[in-house]
């Protein structure tokens, strides 16, 4: 994504796990009163983008990525390296070390474009959960939103310009759900890469709360995956025991 990510291991709860950190992010006794959280602007524009199709992106079966915790599976097209360990969480958290979004069970595009930056990517896929939560339009918007504004917002936490699409019901594989799209685009230069992305939500409901499906990627390369490419992903969505 835009703002380049930064590989640390932590422990919380005892359990072991993955946060790839904005470029914001500072450690130690300087950390700031203002742990600087991007905000964004919701817009009523309805989805332009082509509806979710049932193939994955790259028109062959590939690995199917799977989270035992939230139920979900995908299939993971070829070039995307899915992560060993569902356990690992990326995502992003502000300069005081909160964590703000992530993903488990991700599957990666382009890792590693950012020279010196392993934990660098062009496109992610990944899920999470929304405890309690059982408004599916407002679960989707809120992760879409929130994974897209904190993929492109400059270290300066100076806000993307975003654009949150009306959500839209979600229909593949016997699951039914809600479909949020999110534009993005950086108002200052970034370090490293594409200064504009796309971000797909799907929440679809539980007995805990929701469960959500996060897809996004770079756009403005000839490399990124289309829009097509992440609803055929997305079209692979299911639910496991």
């Amino acid at each position: 994504m835009a703002i380049v990510a930064i590989a640390l291991l932590a422990v919380l709860g005892g359990v072991v796990y993955a946060v790839g950190h904005s470029v914001r992010h500072f450690a130690g006794i300087s950390l700031p009163k203002n742990c600087g959280t991007p905000t964004y602007h919701l817009s009523n524009a309805a989805s332009s983008a082509p509806r979710a199709g049932t193939q994955p992106a790259s028109g062959k079966s590939g690995q199917t990525n799977t989270s035992q915790q939230h139920h979900l599976a995908f299939v993971v097209p070829s070039g995307w390296q899915p992560d060993a360990d569902e356990g690992v969480l990326i995502g992003f958290e502000n300069r005081c070390g909160d964590p703000q979004i992530v993903l488990s069970s991700a599957a990666k595009y382009g890792s590693g474009y950012c020279a010196g930056n392993s934990t660098s990517y062009r496109a992610i896929a990944g899920v999470r959960g929304a405890e309690s939560e059982h408004d599916l339009p407002a679960v989707a918007r809120e992760a879409a939103a929130a994974w897209a504004t904190w993929s492109y917002a400059g270290k300066g936490d100076e806000q993307p310009q975003v654009v949150v699409s009306r959500a839209r019901p979600f229909t593949t594989r016997g699951l039914r759900g809600s479909l949020v799209r999110v534009t993005a685009r950086s108002t200052v230069p970034l370090e490293c890469g594409s200064a504009r992305g796309v971000a797909y939500a799907i929440a679809v409901d539980s007995t805990a709360g929701a469960d959500v499906f996060v897809i996004s990627a770079d756009q403005g390369d000839a490399a990124d995956p289309t829009e097509a490419d992440l609803l055929a992903v997305s079209g692979t969505l299911r639910r496991v025991p």
